[in-house]
């Protein structure tokens, strides 16, 4: 009992810093225009964006692990950075059919998860398999940070074919916010002197 409460007293902590870090909005370039969803937004505000996470904080308008309250032909960006690993295999289309429902045509979805062929190379580099325990798996500190699912570029890049997204290409975080080290998207992994970017930044359009 001691060691649960302990826990928890430990995430809530780290819940504490991490929102004190980001309870200022983050003002992304001019270049994205209209509706504006960020899916899974965690501790980070984005500013001009519509937040959605299933936790709460003060900067999350919506607090749900889906996208089915927006209207068809409603959103013109939907971004996702290290959300889609937490959910099951087997919901990974449906949540991207409702991105494709509520984006207008030509809109844009913006994806970062952990990319499996780049956590391997790391392994074989670092030749410990803690090295890639938390980003494979989830940092596994509370109940929803658990991952469900692995992506390759081959992987993702068929789903986005498959529900009629178009234009699939690589991202990087700088290009399109203008700033990194932010979120997931560009942030780095480490061992030892090894520090390595292990992100997957796939976009497309509808």
């Amino acid at each position: 009992m001691l060691q649960k409460i302990k826990k928890i007293f430990r995430f809530r902590l780290n819940q504490y810093k991490n929102y004190k870090i980001f309870q200022s909005s983050i003002k992304a370039p001019d270049k994205f225009q209209g509706t504006k969803i960020h899916f899974g937004c965690g501790d980070v505000n984005l500013n001009g964006w519509i937040n959605v996470d299933l936790r709460l904080a003060d900067h999350i308008a919506i607090n749900s692990d889906n996208l089915s309250m927006f209207k068809e032909n409603s959103v013109d960006v939907i971004y996702m950075c290290h959300v889609l690993e937490h959910m099951s295999y087997q919901n990974i289309t449906e949540i991207l059919e409702q991105a494709f429902f509520a984006l207008k045509k030509s809109g844009l979805i913006l994806i970062s998860v952990p990319d499996f062929d780049k956590l391997i190379s790391f392994y074989e580099e670092t030749g410990d398999i803690n090295s890639i325990q938390s980003p494979l798996h989830g940092g596994q500190d509370y109940d929803l940070n658990i991952h469900k699912i692995s992506f390759t570029t081959k992987s993702l890049s068929e789903i986005f074919d498959q529900i009629g997204f178009k234009g699939i290409s690589n991202w990087e975080t700088n290009e399109f916010f203008g700033f990194d080290n932010f979120d997931w998207s560009s942030k780095k992994i480490k061992y030892k002197s090894l520090s390595k970017n292990i992100s997957l930044n796939l976009y497309a359009k509808k």
